[in-house]
């Protein structure tokens, strides 16, 4: 082969693998995936996903004291939140017992995985200020 083969060989395979890195950077934008831990109140903004979710509130805390004996384990319900820069803010319900435990919103699957503390027999109930919850967030392709 010539010289001037190899060349242009090289010199056109170089901007071929810039626009082929180029497309592996865009493909990680907007893009997020693990566990979320957030106090009542608290949101938390990934600017790399264009991602804020946030824990306003427990709308319900019925779940059974650790070391009560009761007929049905109750359930834990919050309130939260997720928003987009250029999209309102959406405003969502997640279970601990009941359904749902989970929720597909913006191109993001968002499970509860835990709300903290779990009751205990004394004192009851939870003082607000002490709430924590675990989520778990994953992109859907």
């Amino acid at each position: 082969m010539s010289d001037l083969f190899i060349r242009l060989s090289i010199a056109s395979l170089i901007p071929l693998l810039f626009l082929i890195s180029c497309a592996d950077e865009n493909t990680s934008i907007n893009r997020f995936e693990g566990e979320i831990s957030l106090d009542i109140h608290q949101s938390k903004n990934y600017p790399d996903a264009d991602l804020t979710i946030g824990f306003r509130s427990v709308l319900e805390d019925s779940r059974c004291p650790i070391e009560g004996e009761c007929k049905w384990e109750g359930n834990g319900k919050v309130d939260l939140w997720i928003k987009r820069t250029s999209l309102d803010t959406i405003d969502f319900a997640l279970n601990t017992t009941l359904e749902p435990d989970a929720i597909e919103l913006l191109k993001y699957k968002i499970e509860l995985r835990e709300l903290n503390p779990y009751p205990e027999e004394e004192p009851f109930p939870i003082n607000e200020t002490n709430y924590s919850v675990l989520l778990f967030v994953e992109n859907i392709p």
